[in-house]
């Protein structure tokens, strides 16, 4: 087995390096990576594994952008810039590039002033990883991918993780828990390795059944829309294309129960377009059952039933109808419907309530929880995943009911009570580092993963006298966008991108200007005074950030290379704009979508949050409803993973040398070295807690 980029590059995120070459110059190389990049060795065995190989690594995932940012002395230069200032710099730029066309040439600021650089002289975290030879490596990848596949979903990243390890190493998944995932899989073994393969591929998984065929079409044909869209009807299909969708279905539905066909009467339209095109040909009693029931317009959906006996009034019967038919999780789906129309009929929501939370599964439960727990802003917001893409919108029919904020808070507070009991307990005492608190549960499929990134809703404290610098930088030609968007609960938003110009001292946020292509290498920067900007804005709470892509060449961030992340930097700066060291996130972009979410300043709680979200619609981010994303926000105060493991485990130690498990990272166990008997889980792999969950 060949250690490939993609499974270093996946080990570096969770404070891994992997030695490729003999142990040489130890103590050299263990001096070059603290000096330059602020990384530690976890402990002595990482530090007896140091190369060249290990430096050269770390250079390649965090060092130095290539090119300069519009003000080239940023940020000192830009402080001394007055707005009119930096608004007419802007508006001979783009003269120059979209108005002449002028993008041979990089072009700079005419008002700055060169500030001199002073030496790196900032006090920084020191970062831990470990050094480990391919043997270890290979046995953590494996690992690493079984508790990726107890999710629901997986970003881009990880799926192209896990076929080539399927291809290159070997891997079996042993069960596959999402049919998201599955989808992928099957779509992406069948284009490299041929249908046979992936037919092959599929029979080990019970779970699939006759009506994910069209979930996997709707993946395909959205995968290839440049706005996600599945298409059913409306079909380009190559004769190959055709021989391997009636080969699906013949062979899912030899597996599957008739209960299960004539399901699938609940997308008759789709069914009706996508075996018209495939000019499908039943080769088997149970497909020919599939056909009839498809074009038979005598025979009804669960869903049918469902909506007669909502519309009518009868909302628990309905509810009881979904939720026999198709199960708890499906009704805890729809019940924000059911809430809504019974907000005055407290015994009929009490009866829909207790159906659709018995029996659920707790990712479900803790998801809806968190949708309940986002406010309503300026209309009714909606937030979902599409085919691993993430759209959000806005509803404003003011017919459309609500759900009332006290009936909110009460089922938030029902549901996480209810997931507490249903979690299945050990015998095991557990030591939980306390900073557990602020990271959360892996509850939906990251954008991005990468060195320092966390689940979504995930917090780390911003230290006294230190700012945030985010940071992204790309090749080639596409035009990207760094932008900030100040959220309020209660206030409209506030934007801070290249469309505004604002003098930084007012304000306390600094921008290094807009570079309008990425031929010689773009980078752009923001530096955020936490405290400056609270004062300023004292009725706004976050400074969300996000990448915007406004090229359409290119539809994805995947096509060209880009990394974004931040910094931890004081408020006098020091040294270059970008100093590895102080970078204390570092992730490459490859996300579908024009926009992407990365995280929030949290102006008031000197805190960033992770919310690591695509975001489909417009480049432009201040017309995007970004404060959708408070739901996100709030993650960690209700599910995190120090709640979460005491919650199953059998009793709390406060030492770890008396827990049978330990729930911390290496830096948080300072001296202590974990023993043989005892189980390790590093709470900064977002896929510790997967296995857990998937128990309940």
């Amino acid at each position: 087995m060949t250690m490939l980029e993609i499974f270093r590059e996946k080990l570096f995120a969770a404070n891994t390096i992997v030695a490729l070459d003999p142990p040489q110059d130890m103590s050299a190389v263990y001096l070059a990576l603290l000096g330059n990049f602020g990384i530690k060795m976890a402990d002595d065995k990482s530090f007896s594994f140091l190369s060249p190989s290990v430096l050269r690594d770390v250079e390649q995932r965090i060092g130095k952008p290539l090119g300069e940012p519009f003000y080239r002395s940023f940020p000192e230069s830009v402080k001394k810039l007055s707005a009119e200032e930096q608004i007419i710099d802007r508006l001979l730029h783009y003269s120059q590039t979209y108005g002449e066309g002028n993008f041979d040439e990089r072009h700079f600021s005419v008002f700055e002033e060169e500030c001199a650089i002073i030496p790196f002289r900032e006090k920084t975290e020191k970062k831990v990883f470990a050094v480990v030879d391919e043997k270890t490596a290979f046995k953590q990848l494996f690992a690493m991918a079984d508790r990726m596949l107890c999710g629901r979903h997986l970003n881009d990243p990880d799926m192209e993780f896990l076929l080539t390890l399927i291809e290159a190493c070997g891997y079996r998944p042993g069960r596959i828990d999402s049919k998201q995932v599955l989808s992928g899989l099957l779509l992406a073994l069948r284009d490299r390795q041929g249908a046979d393969a992936a037919l092959s591929f599929i029979d080990g998984f019970a779970n699939f059944s006759i009506g994910d065929v069209l979930r996997v079409l709707g993946y395909e044909t959205a995968r290839n829309d440049r706005m996600g869209r599945p298409q059913f009807r409306k079909l380009n299909m190559s004769a190959a294309q055709r021989k391997f969708y009636a080969a699906l279905i013949e062979h899912a539905a030899a597996h599957c129960t008739k209960e299960e066909i004539v399901d699938c009467v609940e997308k008759r339209a789709d069914w009706k377009g996508f075996l018209h095109h495939l000019h499908f040909k039943a080769a088997s009693s149970r497909s020919r059952l599939l056909v009839r029931s498809i074009f038979d317009d005598s025979v009804k959906s669960v869903y049918s039933e469902v909506e007669r006996l909502f519309a009518s009034g009868g909302f628990p019967a309905s509810a009881k109808t979904l939720r026999e038919k198709k199960g708890a999780t499906v009704l805890l789906r729809h019940l924000k419907r059911y809430l809504a129309a019974t907000e005055d009929r407290p015994a009929e929501r009490e009866a829909i309530l207790k159906l659709a939370l018995d029996g659920s599964e707790p990712v479900v439960k803790m998801q809806f929880a968190l949708s309940l727990s986002a406010p309503d802003i300026g209309g009714h917001f909606f937030l979902y995943d599409h085919y691993g893409r993430t759209i959000a919108y806005r509803d404003q029919r003011a017919a459309r009911p609500q759900i009332g904020p006290r009936c909110r808070a009460e089922i938030v507070d029902r549901i996480r009570r209810d997931v507490e009991q249903q979690l299945a307990k050990t015998d095991k005492k557990y030591y939980i580092a306390d900073a557990a608190k602020d990271i959360a549960l892996p509850l939906w499929a990251d954008a991005q993963s990468g060195m320092g990134v966390m689940p979504t809703g995930s917090r780390i404290g911003i230290p006294e006298g230190k700012i945030i610098r985010t940071f992204v930088y790309w090749e080639k030609e596409p035009d990207l966008d760094l932008s900030g968007i100040l959220v309020s609960r209660t206030k409209p938003s506030e934007e801070f991108s290249w469309r505004i110009g604002r003098e930084a001292g007012e304000t306390g946020i600094a921008f290094s200007g807009d570079v309008t292509d990425g031929v010689n290498g773009g980078a752009e920067y923001f530096d955020i005074d936490p405290d400056i900007v609270a004062e300023k804005f004292p009725d706004h709470s976050y400074l969300i950030f996000s990448v915007n892509n406004y090229s359409f060449e290119y539809d994805s961030f995947a096509d060209f290379p880009v990394r974004a992340g931040f910094m931890m930097r004081d408020a006098l700066s020091s040294g270059e704009i970008f100093e590895p060291s102080s970078v204390e996130s570092s992730f490459e972009l490859t996300t579908r979508g024009r926009m992407a979410v990365m995280f929030a300043v949290d102006i008031r709680e000197r805190r960033m949050v992770w919310i690591n979200r695509p975001l489909e619609g417009g480049a432009i981010a201040a017309m995007r409803p970004v404060d959708v994303f408070f739901g996100y926000i709030d993650a960690a105060d209700l599910f995190n993973l120090k709640w979460f493991f005491e919650s199953i485990a059998g009793g709390i130690v406060s030492d770890p040398k008396d827990a049978d498990v330990i729930v911390s990272d290496p830096a948080g166990l300072g001296a202590y070295e974990v023993r043989a008997d005892q189980e390790f889980l590093n709470m900064r792999d977002p896929s510790v807690a997967l296995p857990f969950l998937k128990r309940g």
